[in-house]
């Protein structure tokens, strides 16, 4: 029983795709990485109660890649930083 169903596809080609949940109670989740994005598309079945929790799951990836995204930033800028003599 599947309750997360995942898929990948990263390229500078694509737009976007989707992906769809295989269990009525599961989440579909597909998700693409690009040089300047960062694609995620969650699907589930609003017929059922676990539906209800689609926008929150949405949310709360959205706001862990925006955290990852300051982290990394930060790291590169202290990466990229030429030291003052």
């Amino acid at each position: 029983h599947w309750n997360l169903s995942t898929s990948q596809l990263s390229s500078e080609y694509f737009d976007g795709y989707g992906w769809s949940e295989v269990v009525p109670d599961g989440y579909g989740l597909a998700y693409m990485i690009k040089k300047e994005s960062f694609h995620i598309n969650v699907v589930c079945n609003i017929a059922n109660e676990f539906g209800r929790n689609a926008e929150h799951l949405r949310h709360c990836l959205k706001e862990a890649a925006s955290d990852i995204r300051v982290m990394l930033e930060a790291d590169l800028l202290a990466r990229t930083a030429k030291p003052k003599l």
